[in-house]
Parts: structure tokens; sequence; C-alpha cells
């Protein structure tokens, strides 16, 4: 039988997407027994990868373009995994039993004091490549931001929880006669967050738009909800 490894890297938060199911406990069949410390990911290199947790609450899958399907070590405690591996139209699976320990995972890891700067620099960046004009700063949008980024923890769309379009939080200014949104959930930094709106067609057009002006920039930390961190860029033109 060939054998699968198991890789461990360092902790970098990406948009997550639950595919997480309660398999209750492996005690009656045969498992492998590890220990590792939270905050790292933990997964099986194969092709075809999907996982089974036991409590959500000490471990999650999340998706990684190029690794696929991981677990994400959260928090200490034990947890049950079973790994479902697909093979030339062949399924088997594997069976862990993971010992989590240390310190609960930093879920706090965005700079409050500098991520907006860094959100704007790293745009400017991108813009200067294609010899466009910098954006600037707007604190008008800046608090509109800050109001949709705590409104997609409830909704994550383009439209507001009451169902009126993203741009109805920002404050008229007859100056401007465009807006654009980006907003995105899951992410821990400002340079991972623009580096996935920039390999998104749509948000960054938002971006590299040339008609764009002024930035609003909205970030908020929400234990208790899905993706507990959420994101919002405001162009205005």
């Amino acid at each position: 039988m060939r054998r699968f490894l198991i890789f461990l890297v360092a902790l970098l938060v990406s948009t997550t997407i639950n595919l997480t199911a309660n398999i209750g406990s492996a005690a009656d069949d045969s498992y492998q027994e590890l220990t590792y410390d939270a905050g790292i990911y933990w997964y099986v290199i194969a092709d075809d990868v999907t996982y089974q947790i036991s409590d959500t609450k000490i471990a999650t899958v999340e998706f990684d373009k190029e690794k696929g399907n991981r677990i994400r070590l959260k928090r200490p405690g034990d947890v049950f995994i079973t790994a479902t591996i697909r093979q030339n139209g062949m399924a088997h699976t594997q069976k862990y039993l993971l010992h989590v320990v240390g310190h609960p995972a930093d879920e706090t890891a965005v700079d409050l004091s500098t991520y907006r700067q860094e959100v704007l620099d790293l745009v400017n960046i991108e813009r200067a490549k294609e010899n466009l004009k910098p954006l600037i700063l707007s604190d008008r949008l800046n608090d509109a931001a800050m109001v949709r980024a705590r409104e997609i923890s409830k909704k994550f769309a383009h439209e507001r929880p009451n169902n009126t379009p993203f741009h109805t939080a920002i404050k008229k200014n007859p100056n401007f006669r465009m807006s654009g949104e980006n907003i995105a959930a899951g992410i821990t930094s400002a340079e991972e967050v623009v580096r996935q709106w920039m390999e998104s067609p749509g948000h960054r057009a938002n971006i590299m738009n040339k008609n764009y002006r002024i930035l609003g920039v909205g970030y908020e930390y929400i234990p208790g909800t899905r993706f507990i961190h959420h994101w919002v860029q405001l162009f205005q033109g």
C-alpha cells in the first residue's frame, strides 16, 4: 500500500470553507495517534483528500488552492480525524487521533494600528505597476467600510442586511459618481487579503480601476461568527 505523508506548516489563515462533519468517536477502529501544537495546519499529501473531524471547536477543515483541504488545529484537546483518499477511482480511509497541545491559535493576528495603511500601500504598489495614480484614504469611506465589515459578518454579500446595495452605507458626496466594493473573510493579514483580491479578476478590476480616486478600508474581528475576520474595501471616483 502506498504510504501517504503528513505535512505540518506554519499558521497562515486563508478564507475558510467549512467541510467538516461530526463523526463521533473512533474508539472501536484502528487509528494513528499523534501530538501537535495548536496553531498549525496538518494534512495528508494526496491528490484528492477529504476530512471528517469529531470536534470543530478544536479543529476545522480549510481549503488552500495549492494544497487542497487542510486541518487547522485551533485549540488544545483531542480530536478524531478521518481522511478519505481517492485515487484511480478507488477510495480508502485513514484514521487519526490528534492530541492538540499548547495555547489556542492567535485569532487576532491583524495589527489594528496599521492594517488600513498596509492595505492602501499594497494597493498603490499594484496600481503603480500599471502607471495608475495612487489612491488616498478617505475618512468618509473608512467609516462606511467599517459599517460594511460588521454587516458582512451577518450577510456576506454586496447587498446589506436590509437588502439595499452596499453603496447606501456611504455618505453621499456629489463630487463622486461611481463606487465599488471588495469584501473578504477569514484572512488574518493585510498582505494576504490584498493578494487574494488581486488574484480574483473582479476584485482586481476594482483595485486597478483608473477612475477611482479614494479608498476606504474596514476590518472587524468578531469572535463567534463563521469567519471571525471581515475585510472591506470601498472605492469612489
